[in-house]
């Protein structure tokens, strides 16, 4: 699945340039949640926003750790009007690496 990752009002082939991302399906209480990055599922495991488990899923109150602890998460919809979301994480680098 390809996802835009351009910033609104870029310019020249910034726009025009498009960004393939590889993404993998998490999970929020049982059921499928979004679309995730590596680089994405890297960092909430990080801050341990994730459980470990049979599946990748997000903790209970990943939103307000997620805040606490300084990471931004976004939620992005495909053109096409699907249920499917692809989830963006941004945040600082973890204090310790993930055990």
């Amino acid at each position: 699945m390809t996802y835009d990752w351009r910033r609104k009002g870029g310019s020249g082939k910034e726009k025009s340039a498009g960004k393939s991302v590889r993404a993998y399906q998490i999970y929020y209480q049982g059921r499928p949640y979004a679309l995730i990055p590596k680089e994405g599922i890297d960092t909430l495991l990080a801050h341990k926003l994730l459980k470990r488990q049979h599946t990748v899923e997000l903790i209970e109150d990943f939103q307000t750790q997620a805040q606490r602890q300084g990471v931004g998460i976004k939620l992005l919809r495909s053109k096409d009007g699907g249920k499917t979301m692809l989830m963006r994480v941004e945040g600082p680098e973890p204090k310790a690496a993930p055990v």
